[in-house]
């Protein structure tokens, strides 16, 4: 059998495989390395087009961002036959991930993003979504003035072929609202959201776990807790993807004593969030186990657990002194968030942690059985 036509055969297999799974990403990964064998350039781009979205899906971020620069690159070199525009949708994607990496510098994401800016521009689109992965990626950055320009400015712009779904823009638009402070104006949009019925395949998944945090900071306990119950089996079935938010699930459940369900959840979902490559996404679920095994570790001291050797663990199932695992998600969570404080120049993700795990000591009536 030929590597071309092997290629072809894995592309298939890769279409009937699970969705947001890492078998469907290799099996396209092992496509593109066949295809590249085979000097099939063309082929090699269309299973990278795959690649790409099936990576973003699954909680790959890196696959997707290697499997993006070739395919980018490949547009530059051969623009007649492979024109930009085809990635436009796919480099928004990659927009959103790269702020996640500490290791991608604040010039690199600065550098990306006008990029993206000067390549819409010449097709004459994209002015709204660019003031949107400016107005994110400013979140990411901790540039907090950033963040309230261009917020105000993508509200102001115009909808065209290149902005997200209406499901995705009013998820963002929560998102934004909540870490600019604004919690009543994300809870309003949460409802709406809601009431809209609209869907997409991360809206309200995501959606869910964002507004959590705000609605226990109204010490609405009630809609957090509704919106738990609502939220997670949506979440879980976006596996490694959704597995940072799992993180806010965890502090909802902490502060609302729901401890044996908070670490039934805690061990079903570390496996998965210890093994996503994004640093940030890693951080944001260290710090929601880490106000739930606090919690937790006033009410009984030890509980089975399997803690990811990516974690600090063994990776085998033992008994773990509860206040000693969240210690030592502690000094990873502090790690972390200060490699972002670095590459950022402030303190901005080391505050956002700290005001998370301030959850740890917000005490509201538990609600009635």
């Amino acid at each position: 059998m030929s590597s071309a036509v092997e290629a072809r055969e894995l592309r298939q297999q890769a279409a009937h495989s699970a969705p947001h799974s890492a078998e469907r990403v290799d099996l396209l990964e092992r496509a593109a390395r066949l295809a590249d064998s085979a000097g099939d350039t063309a082929l090699g781009y269309a299973v990278r087009g795959d690649l790409i979205r099936a990576a973003v899906f699954a909680g790959e971020p890196e696959r997707a961002m290697v499997a993006f620069a070739w395919c980018l690159a490949l547009c530059d070199e051969r623009p007649e036959e492979y024109p930009e525009a085809d990635l436009h949708w796919e480099y928004k994607w990659m927009a959103l991930l790269v702020p996640g990496f500490a290791e991608i510098s604040r010039e690199q994401v600065c550098a990306l993003l006008d990029d993206i800016d000067a390549r819409f521009r010449r097709r004459g689109l994209g002015e709204r979504a660019v003031l949107n992965l400016r107005a994110l990626a400013a979140v990411e950055l901790g540039d907090h003035a950033d963040v309230e320009r261009y917020f105000e400015a993508w509200k102001r712009s115009s909808r065209d072929a290149l902005s997200d779904c209406l499901a995705c823009e009013l998820s963002q638009e929560i998102g934004l609202l909540i870490r600019l402070g604004r919690d009543d104006e994300a809870i309003d949009k949460m409802r709406r959201l809601l009431e809209s019925r609209r869907r997409c395949v991360e809206v309200p998944a995501h959606t869910y776990a964002v507004v959590q945090v705000a609605l226990l900071r109204k010490h609405d306990l009630a809609t957090a807790m509704a919106y738990q119950r609502k939220g997670y089996p949506l979440l879980k079935r976006l596996r490694k993807e959704g597995a940072d938010r799992v993180g806010d699930h965890l502090a909802v459940l902490a502060v609302a004593h729901e401890l044996g369900r908070g670490l039934r959840i805690l061990r079903e979902s570390m496996p998965l969030a210890a093994e996503h490559s994004a640093g940030f996404s890693r951080l944001r679920f260290l710090v929601g186990a880490q106000v739930l095994l606090q919690r937790a570790s006033a009410h009984q001291e030890k509980a089975s657990l399997v803690v990811p050797k990516a974690f600090g663990g063994s990776g085998e199932s033992q008994q773990h002194r509860l206040v000693s695992v969240a210690a030592l998600f502690a000094e990873q969570a502090r790690t972390l968030a200060g490699l972002f404080d670095r590459r950022n120049g402030n303190d901005s993700t080391s505050h956002w942690a700290e005001e998370r795990l301030a959850l740890a000591a917000l005490e509201l009536a538990p609600l009635p059985d």
